[in-house]
């Protein structure tokens, strides 16, 4: 497992909608971060999350960090992420996201050669938030945050995206992108688990 490659898991929201940390949602006898880092761990040994809640993360013994930036949303913290990892190459996961396999992930950071970000492109667009960082496109992050352009894939026009498509890879699995927001999404994916 290269050294230069790192796994973070972005688990700075707030759970608003669902009611509680829902990185602590339990599936099938784990919690969902139990489950992502799990998964995260057998692509790399380099691992850390970036939280605002360390106290409530600190059973799975990994390194935290807060945002470097705060209140930046998403964006903040995967420039925290590409900063804090001391990695080449990293891959950024949002804590919400059950369905995530390391073999894909793999499959994107074997795709990041003569590009800045590789990033899957589901039925609802872009999914950065389970997407490969490279440290190449760290200036083009801090640029937008200064400028205080928040959006998530803003800095996407100033460095070289390669976009994985469903066609690409019979490892792509629309379920990956699958989110836990709410309860209904929280039930929703236990039923899908049920039949996998």
């Amino acid at each position: 497992m290269s050294k230069t490659l790192s796994a973070v898991i972005l688990a700075g929201g707030k759970s608003r909608r669902f009611g509680t940390n829902k990185a602590l949602s339990m599936f099938h006898g784990e919690r969902l971060i139990e489950r992502l880092a799990r998964s995260l761990g057998r692509l790399t040994h380099n691992v850390q999350i970036v939280t605002h809640t360390p106290e409530e993360l600190a059973f799975l013994g990994l390194p935290m960090t807060g945002d470097l930036i705060p209140g930046c949303g998403p964006l903040g913290g995967i420039h925290t992420a590409i900063k804090t990892s001391g990695a080449e190459t990293v891959v950024c996961v949002a804590c919400d996201m059950p369905f995530v396999t390391d073999r894909f992930l793999r499959y994107m950071t074997e795709q990041a050669v003569d590009c800045d970000v590789v990033v899957p492109i589901s039925a609802h667009g872009e999914e950065p938030l389970c997407a490969v960082y490279r440290d190449s496109c760290l200036s083009a992050v801090e640029t937008c945050l200064h400028e205080g352009q928040y959006k998530i894939t803003g800095f996407y026009e100033r460095v070289r995206v390669k976009r994985i498509l469903p066609e690409d890879t019979p490892l792509y699995d629309p379920w990956m992108f699958f989110n836990v927001n709410t309860r209904e999404d929280y039930e929703e994916a236990l039923r899908h688990l049920a039949v996998r």
